[in-house]
């Protein structure tokens, strides 16, 4: 499994995770304490108005979208969406098939 990571800089539109066809097995979502309004999570219906998301407040535990077990089934990034506000953050982990060796 290679684990990496992906830092997103809100600017307050709603946009897909990765704009390529990037995709992973897992990944964990966190919204920094810092931040000043929830992010946003979900498929292509993400927006804040009317509001559509999961909802991840600032300082939440991270939210996790566990391991998807079928081998050719994955969570595409251009498929994921997400709304962060300007100067708000959203951290994602993330693990890809493959070796970290």
């Amino acid at each position: 499994m290679i684990i990496k990571n992906l830092i997103i800089n809100g600017n307050s539109q709603v946009i897909p995770l990765l704009n390529t066809t990037a995709k992973c097995k897992w990944m964990w979502l966190k919204a920094p304490s810092t931040n000043s309004h929830p992010v946003l999570i979900g498929g292509a219906e993400v927006s804040p108005s009317p509001l559509s998301g999961y909802p991840l407040n600032a300082g939440d535990p991270p939210l996790f979208l566990p391991n998807v077990s079928d081998i050719m089934e994955f969570y595409q990034f251009a498929k994921c969406y997400c709304y962060v506000a300007l100067g708000d953050v959203l951290n994602i982990v993330y693990g890809l098939e493959g070796s970290n060796s």
